[in-house]
């Protein structure tokens, strides 16, 4: 399975971007969070439609006494020292919100898997 990265870019004063649309057979598997000078997390959102609504991704929490679910978020202290966080795989377009705005910008580099 080919690997393919892209870019996406949160522009200084701005909280949130969104992935480019991988091609039809492609999904992405992770993030690559760069060292960000604002402390931020950052919720991940996907979307089914082409980009056109994007919706927040849930993941299950497994073992539990009730049926639970958390938001998916991608902590703020990862932007501290940067790092590679995995997704839920299958979505085509990804959308990443902050909790506040960034300073500076910052480029994620954004991981597809090539299932072709």
């Amino acid at each position: 399975m080919p690997i393919k990265v892209y870019t996406a870019t949160i522009t200084s004063g701005t909280s949130s971007c969104n992935s480019p649309t991988m091609p039809v057979g492609n999904y992405i598997c992770s993030v690559v969070v760069p060292t960000m000078s604002t402390a931020v997390q950052m919720m991940l959102f996907a979307s089914a439609d082409e980009g056109s609504n994007y919706y927040q991704v849930y993941s299950v929490v497994p073992n539990t006494s009730t049926v639970a679910i958390n938001s998916f978020c991608i902590a703020a202290g990862i932007g501290t020292s940067g790092g590679i966080v995995q997704v839920p795989p299958g979505h085509r377009n990804i959308q990443l919100r902050g909790t506040a705005v960034v300073d500076g910008g910052v480029i994620f580099k954004i991981i597809s898997m090539d299932n072709n």
